[in-house]
């Protein structure tokens, strides 16, 4: 059975939100991409600009496993994610979810 994480991102306000998701989509992005396990990783960016102090957006990594997660917890890798994170983001709230599906992909008219 997968795990969900969820990620609420504050993107830097130094930055160019363009600037933040182009730097995200870089070296942290291949990180997780070359992680064992890792079915799902999905930057859901808000489209217009947010109040200070809002998130700006939502990340969503699906894991194979808990072992899978286990593993994206070593703190070797987490000391290389979070390295890169600082490109980018200002703050983060992560949380495991259960996701409820109301209205499956495909099947809305």
């Amino acid at each position: 059975m997968s795990v969900k994480r969820i990620s609420l991102v504050r993107l830097r306000t130094d930055l160019s939100r363009a600037s933040c998701v182009e730097r995200w989509a870089g070296e942290h992005a291949d990180l997780m991409r070359a992680l064992p396990g890792v079915l799902e990783y999905t930057v859901d960016v808000a489209r217009d600009p947010r109040p200070p102090g809002a998130w700006d957006a939502v990340v969503t990594v699906r894991f194979a496993d808990a072992a899978a997660l286990e593993r994206f917890a070593d703190p070797r890798v987490q000391e290389r994610l979070l390295a890169t994170r600082e490109d980018f983001a200002e703050a983060v709230d992560v949380f495991l979810v259960d996701e409820h599906t109301f209205i499956p992909r495909g099947d809305s008219p």
